[in-house]
């Protein structure tokens, strides 16, 4: 892991005596069931804790995709995504990246979300930010999430705040959640 994760491509078939924890009932077992096959190889402690599926989609070639994110404590990993292609019900591979056992100092901000998007608007300049006719942000997206990458030298609690601009332009903004400081900020735009 560089600061960015850890890449993974694995293909490797389950062996038939894993199972999943008794309290599982996931409709995508056999995606945890995968996971928990090689966690220790991938240092996942607890599939299921540390991941969810965000989404699904079929392809032409007869794949069920699975999306999972990385979580911790419940948080967001930003960035850290595994997908699982099935066919015929059976795990083919997974790849993405993520981050094997993260650690994180806190998963409660000090910084509140109004204020992440304060310091937001304050960075991009309010001025060029889309509004409707009350005068309302369009298209924001604010969530808190575990940020990491190689300038900093270990996963914080952030806030993630993506705006929108009247010039067609995006900006996403990471704020660390502690101290109101501007980690990164970039157009998704060019």
């Amino acid at each position: 892991s560089d600061g960015n994760g850890t890449l993974v491509y694995l293909k490797k078939s389950i062996p038939s005596t894993v199972q999943l924890p008794e309290k599982s009932n996931s409709p995508d077992k056999s995606i945890f069931i995968y996971l928990e096959s090689f966690k220790s190889e991938l240092k996942i402690k607890e599939p299921l804790k540390e991941f969810k599926v965000e989404k699904k989609w079929k392809d032409n070639n007869g794949f069920q995709h699975t999306k999972l994110i990385q979580l911790f404590n419940g948080v967001e990993v930003y960035g850290a995504e595994l997908i699982a292609h099935e066919r015929d019900g059976k795990i083919e591979y997974i790849n993405g990246r993520y981050f094997p056992e993260i650690k994180v100092q806190t998963t409660h901000a000090a910084i509140s979300q109004s204020d992440a998007l304060s310091i937001a608007r304050a960075k991009i300049g309010d001025n060029h930010l889309e509004k409707n006719e009350n005068n309302l942000m369009l298209k924001n997206t604010i969530k808190l999430v575990i940020y990491s990458d190689k300038t900093i030298p270990e996963p914080i609690l952030a806030w993630y705040v993506r705006l929108q601009s009247k010039i067609s332009s995006r900006h996403s903004i990471f704020i660390d959640a502690t101290t109101g400081e501007v980690i990164r900020s970039y157009s998704d735009i060019c």
